[in-house]
């Protein structure tokens, strides 16, 4: 995952009734969706068991599925190693044009991009997504979360022109388009909102944010982590427009989500923990500032051993 802006990426759908594989990945379909990672993780690897054969048509599947929630876990060297067997396997028996193919595509594409590697993510992206549009039907909306990823990467690179066409005409999409279930209307109000703080339209920026983290916590409750994202930047954008008590109490909310929900050894939480240090410093408390950043600082050293890459982590919101 990555802080500041959201990247949501749609996973290959499994499809099928066979059991017990079926089961399985309806069951770690339900704990990623509970944002359980750990627990999902236990149960793809298990799917993954069922269809190890050299033959079995779900493998690229099964990969896809365990490698993503390796990112949300994060995990991300186990997941990228899991996303290449299966693109492998796709472009061995002739499928590399295929939806399937372009998922995968963007899938590598966000741990890359959650790895401090936006060059390489946009390259990907980019050819995911004129994959997709060969082969899949205009309804599918698998597109949309690619062009997302890529509107991210804009906002990243300061490419705001083309990262506010790009939204807009996402949300748009996602209102005539509506996904039951799907969350990616508040990402992209979120990503609409951190542009317009960019853009210094702070009034536009709370707003978007607030209606964003309202559809959130409609459709997946209070705790979840992917409210991680909407909380991070609600919380600056009222630290930026002088809400410093509103402000406070929502960094302190994300923190104790993050905490619980990912676990004090994850990538996310320490990147929580450096932008609190951040605001810390933006509102004159030092002290405590120095300290978290260096908890902050630990947390993502740590990871970055583990994962053999860092977080991309904005801090630059305050400066």
């Amino acid at each position: 995952m990555r802080l500041g802006v959201v990247f949501v990426c749609a996973v290959v759908a499994a499809c099928g009734q066979e059991d017990p594989w079926r089961r399985l990945i309806d069951r770690g379909n339900a704990l990623e969706a509970k944002g359980e990672y750990a627990e999902a993780v236990t149960v793809f690897q298990e799917a993954l068991k069922v269809t190890e054969g050299p033959k079995d048509a779900r493998l690229p599947r099964s990969l896809n599925l365990l490698a993503s929630t390796y990112d949300e876990a994060g995990r991300p060297l186990e997941g990228e190693k899991i996303y290449r067997r299966a693109m492998a396997i796709l472009e061995t028996s002739g499928r590399k044009e295929t939806g399937d193919y372009a998922t995968l595509l963007a899938n590598l594409a966000a741990n890359y991009g959650d790895r401090g590697q936006p060059a390489e993510s946009e390259a990907l992206l980019r050819k995911s997504i004129a994959v997709y549009d060969r082969t899949v039907s205009p309804d599918d909306p698998r597109p949309r979360h690619a062009r997302n990823s890529l509107a991210v990467l804009m906002l990243g690179s300061q490419r705001y022109q083309e990262a506010e066409r790009l939204l807009d005409q996402l949300l748009d999409a996602c209102r005539k388009h509506p996904e039951p279930g799907s969350v990616l209307e508040a990402v992209v109000l979120d990503n609409l909102g951190v542009l317009r703080r960019h853009q210094g339209r702070l009034e536009e920026s709370v707003r978007l944010i607030e209606q964003s983290l309202g559809i959130f916590e409609g459709t997946l409750g209070p705790q979840h982590p992917l409210l991680l994202f909407p909380l991070n930047n609600l919380a600056t954008a009222y630290a930026k427009a002088g809400r410093r008590d509103e402000a406070e109490r929502l960094f302190q909310r994300e923190l104790t989500i993050a905490a619980a929900r990912l676990g004090a050894g994850h990538p996310t939480y320490g990147t929580l923990l450096l932008n609190y240090s951040e605001y810390l410093r933006f509102v004159g408390r030092k002290k405590e500032a120095k300290t978290i950043e260096a908890q902050a600082r630990a947390v993502l050293r740590d990871s970055q051993v583990s994962n053999g890459g860092g977080m991309t982590i904005d801090v630059s919101a305050f400066r």
